[in-house]
């Protein structure tokens, strides 16, 4: 800290003198310090030396998900480890071909390739691939280490120019992984401005679209005349907020009173969490016979934890704001569970950087605490669902979330576009850009999860199969219309999805 400078231009929220200031607490100075020891025994484990020592089976197991069910290995600490994720940022999610090598369970082989063109690898032959994968990913840290001082953006553009070469250099869990090493260097976390990206995609000549989300009209109107850009798919605020609403209305049968509610970034401009937490606090108004004091929209966007005066005393709310990942997010639940007991906990993100504390919480209060979470049908998710708590319940009780396989129709816009049919998609004549909306599935029980769970990762019960989308793609079938691609996108819904693994 000794060598930070402070700007004389301006002293209030979000300056140079404020993040000083803040980074002075207690809490960030703690914080600090478990950052520090992560690191150093994350470097211990798979730092450049000790990469550079491992050879043979010993080097596959150690980088890449095996056939060992360990959780030591390098790629696994990368995305699963729950400290790393709180500390350092995630990069969980998708299928395990982001890695570029795995071992594939179900095949019972070494893999590498793409869910739809999936290599099969003799253990020699996955051995050399790692072997290949590990040199690349030392002479990538090497240059970075020898680089010297990233000072301006010129810089970082040099730097990029030494390790462009790298096969793969540019794959998220190799930049999470030189984050690790250096993360003076290198953001824990990349936010996308989409203008940026189809400026980039418009002088390389290539094609995007945002799958499984969706964009503002603020941002699409700036990038809606790209010829690159072919637009988006994903819920959009109203099924945000419905997921919110009934996840609420779920819990307001489930025989509980004391909620908290964890609102993310509601307060710091997360449109997403802020539909969610409205649909909330307005289901639970709703059923619960609840009258506030307050405008919902304001104490869904709280910075402060806040107990709400909802009107009734045999039921209480409190606003608890703030990513989890941040000291002042997960300081503030903390702080409301000293102050309560509880019976639920709504959350409009992720939990599983949570369960943790929610657990001690049963622990001392003596009871079950029901969690629900809009969130994803994630592999974290599966397995919290399907693990019990000490009271013998899941550690998850409802689920309102997205879904891999959502992407599909994504990838159908795309494959229209590239096979020179854009008119696939939208029969704009003015513009290539399509936007298509999707909801969120919910399952409040460990069946339910896993049926839902089988369909995001099947290949050939997959809630877009590639004979649903072959039907929306005009270089299989021709008669297709934009009205079939939006038919198709939409019908989201899991009674949609099973009857479409009937009929095929």
């Amino acid at each position: 800290m000794s060598n930070i400078q402070i700007s004389e231009n301006g002293s209030g929220k979000y300056s140079p003198e404020w993040f000083y200031s803040e980074s002075q607490t207690p809490e960030w100075i703690s914080f600090a310090h478990k950052a520090d020891e992560l690191r150093e025994n994350f470097i211990n484990l798979f730092g450049i030396k000790r990469l550079k020592s491992l050879s043979g089976k010993d080097l596959l197991t150690s980088l890449f998900y095996n056939d060992e069910g360990t959780k030591t290995n390098l790629c696994y600490r990368l995305e699963m480890d729950k400290d790393i994720r709180e500390v350092f940022g995630s990069i969980s999610g998708g299928a395990a071909y982001k890695f570029g090598l795995f071992y594939h369970k179900k095949n019972q082989s070494w893999t590498c390739g793409s869910p739809l063109k999936p290599v099969l690898l003799t253990e020699t032959e996955a051995i050399q691939k790692a072997d290949e994968m590990r040199n690349d990913l030392v002479e990538g840290a090497e240059i970075i280490s020898s680089f010297g001082p990233l000072d301006s953006e010129e810089d970082y553009e040099q730097l990029y120019k030494q390790l462009e070469h790298i096969p793969g250099i540019n794959m998220v869990w190799r930049m999470k992984y030189y984050q690790m090493l250096f993360p003076a260097l290198f953001a824990p976390f990349y936010g996308q401005d989409i203008q940026k990206i189809v400026e980039a995609c418009d002088e390389e000549e290539m094609y995007y679209v945002l799958g499984s989300g969706s964009i503002s009209d603020e941002d699409y109107d700036k990038v809606k005349t790209s010829p690159y850009f072919l637009g988006s798919v994903g819920p959009d605020a109203k099924a945000d907020y419905e997921a919110g609403y009934n996840m609420a209305d779920y819990f307001a049968d489930a025989d509980t009173s004391s909620y908290i509610v964890l609102t993310g970034g509601s307060s710091a401009g997360n449109y997403m969490h802020l539909q969610r937490t409205i649909g909330v606090l307005e289901g639970l108004a709703e059923k619960e016979g609840l009258t506030y004091s307050e405008d919902v929209e304001k104490l869904a966007s709280s910075e402060k934890t806040t107990v709400v005066d909802a009107g009734k005393d045999d039921v209480s709310i409190t606003i608890c704001p703030g990513y989890m990942t941040d000291p002042k997010g997960i300081n503030n639940l903390k702080h409301a569970f000293v102050d309560r007991n509880y019976d639920a906990v709504l959350c409009t993100f992720n939990v599983d950087e949570i369960m943790k504390t929610i657990t001690s919480k049963e622990e001392e209060q003596g009871s079950n605490i029901k969690v629900g979470a809009v969130d994803c049908f994630s592999m974290e998710n599966h397995d919290e669902i399907n693990d019990n708590d000490s009271f013998g319940n899941p550690k998850i009780d409802y689920i309102a979330g997205k879904y891999a396989s959502m992407g599909g129709p994504a990838f159908a816009i795309l494959y229209n576009a590239m096979s020179g049919h854009p008119e696939a998609n939208t029969d704009d004549a003015d513009s290539n850009t399509v936007r298509l909306y999707q909801g969120f599935w919910s399952a409040s029980d460990k069946d339910t999860f896993n049926e839902l769970y089988g369909y995001t990762q099947d290949i050939y019960e997959n809630a877009y199969s590639c004979a649903d989308l072959m039907k929306v793609i005009k270089a299989y079938s021709t008669d297709t219309t934009p009205d079939d691609l939006k038919a198709l996108t939409e019908a989201y819904t899991v009674e949609d999805v099973q009857k479409r693994i009937e009929e095929n």
